[in-house]
């Protein structure tokens, strides 16, 4: 090979590898290029992922709450509900149980006592004294208990029995009949627990 034609080799393999090397380059270039958009895109990804991720538990979360507060709505509902069921078999069951206290002969006495602790109170204070209509029966020893100036009354709204009092001048009265006595039970009832029918009943008698 002459001396011109080694140094075209020469040029042509130098040049060869110039390209080689450039080629490399750029396919390195490229490469670095792809991982990095690759791993932006994934960060990208991963990022609306986790968004969507906190806003769907968020929203769900939202859902529970308010799911939570309607049923605990609902069941603050029953238990009232509930609470007033009971309360009215309770007290349906002491009235009932009064109603019939008061076709026994101890009630004329339970009469005469609530008179006479009224007759305590008014003195010697002309009175109006109320009694059910069924009751009326009773007036002589009512009146025995309150003296010839009281005067006995029937009263409708007196549906158990027992009795209530007016002075006539208007200025002092006093209530003292079973269906009073009931209601404040019943009154009671609604700040305590675990007290029974029977407890009811020898209270308000």
């Amino acid at each position: 090979m002459d001396a011109s034609n080694e140094k075209i080799t020469l040029f042509l393999s130098a040049i060869s590898e110039n390209l080689d090397m450039q080629r490399k380059e750029i396919t390195d270039e490229i490469t670095a290029v792809r991982k990095a958009e690759q791993e932006k895109a994934e960060q990208e990804a991963a990022r609306r992922s986790n968004a969507y991720i906190k806003a769907e538990t968020a929203a769900i979360q939202t859902q529970t709450k308010r799911a939570q507060s309607h049923v605990e709505k609902e069941l603050r509902g029953e238990l009232a509900d509930a609470r007033t069921d009971i309360v009215n078999q309770v007290f349906d069951a002491v009235e009932k149980k009064l109603l019939a206290f008061t076709q026994t002969p101890d009630y004329a006495q339970f009469l005469e006592k609530s008179a006479a602790n009224i007759q305590t109170v008014f003195g010697e204070q002309p009175m109006l004294l109320y009694v059910r209509p069924a009751d009326l029966p009773y007036k002589d020893i009512l009146l025995g208990a309150l003296g010839a100036s009281a005067r006995i009354l029937a009263d409708e709204t007196i549906l158990i029995g027992g009795c209530k009092a007016r002075g006539e001048s208007g200025n002092l009265a006093l209530d003292d009949t079973l269906d009073s006595r009931l209601q404040e039970q019943r009154q009671r009832f609604y700040e305590s627990s675990g007290l029974s029918v029977q407890a009811f009943e020898s209270e308000v008698i």
